[in-house]
């Protein structure tokens, strides 16, 4: 078990910069936004009435777990295409190299650290912003009529509540990304950082020679569809997003409940199948093939 947390810990080491550094200064401008605009913003909303307070916060802590999710996907992406083979170069010698571990269990454990390293760091990150955003509703309160924050105790049960199902949104989401960050991960066992133009190359000529070969012929290109759909992480919630855009939704709860229902549950089994036999294939060509 030591050997894994020491694995685990190498990952985060290298890439702290990404997933510990970048965040950091990203909400700390956020802050300084944020602060310029209540010091210096001079408009003053109008309207029928102040929004409710409630609403307003849930409503913008939702967005923020949609965000950092992104954010979260696009950086798990240039890490796998580089994660799988970066260990070849000298900037990971120390007492790394000196751990015998199997091909296997290394990339097992790179593919892991998405949920059990990286992500965690960015969910924390997504709760320090949640706070920001309740503090920023406090100070638009102080200058502004129409805008004011729910009291301490309704915030406080909003962002528990945005944290508890923001957990759940998150892995589900990294879930159904798995195939396109094993994909990406594959590739840069081979190529290295060739990974990256790679991993959009290769499926446009697959596409572009499924559409060649439609040409004249009444039938839906299967292949170009199962990416757009793998890519666009539809999963039937469109009246989901609409329903937070506009406010509707009455409980994070509830919004969780939809997302969930309208999860593609055999699209992501079969995601994380393939994730895993690419994992497998990785390794066994690092074993075979590659000389660390």
């Amino acid at each position: 078990m030591k050997s894994e947390i020491a694995l685990l810990k190498r990952e985060f080491l290298e890439h702290r910069a990404m997933f510990l550094y970048a965040p950091a200064i990203l909400i700390g401008l956020l802050i300084v936004i944020m602060v310029g605009g209540l010091l210096f913003g001079d408009a003053n909303p109008e309207g029928d009435g102040p929004p409710n307070g409630e609403t307003v916060m849930r409503v913008g802590l939702m967005i923020n777990i949609a965000v950092w999710t992104g954010l979260g996907v696009v950086a798990l992406f240039f890490y796998y295409a580089d994660a799988f083979s970066a260990d070849r170069r000298h900037n990971n010698m120390l007492f790394w190299k000196s751990m015998p571990q199997s091909d296997l269990k290394i990339l097992g454990l790179k593919a892991a650290s998405s949920l059990a390293v990286f992500m965690p760091i960015l969910f924390v990150w997504a709760a320090i912003t949640g706070i920001v955003i309740y503090l920023g509703f406090i100070g638009v309160g102080f200058k502004f009529d129409h805008h004011f924050a729910p009291n301490p105790l309704s915030a406080l049960l909003i962002w528990i509540e945005a944290g508890l199902s923001g957990i759940i949104f998150m892995v589900l989401s990294v879930l159904w990304y798995a195939p396109v960050l094993a994909w990406v991960a594959g590739l840069s066992t081979v190529f290295g950082r060739w990974s990256i133009p790679l991993a959009f190359i290769i499926p446009g000529f697959v596409v572009l020679m499924e559409r060649l070969y439609l040409i004249n012929r009444d039938a839906e290109p299967v292949i170009a569809n199962f990416l757009a759909h793998r890519l666009d992480g539809e999963t039937g919630t469109e009246s989901l997003e609409a329903d937070i855009v506009s406010g509707s939704l009455d409980s994070i709860w509830n919004g969780l409940a939809i997302y969930v229902q309208g999860y593609d549950w055999i699209g992501m089994v079969g995601g994380v199948a393939f994730a895993v036999a690419v994992v497998y294939l990785a390794s066994e060509y690092r074993r075979r093939l590659v000389i660390i």
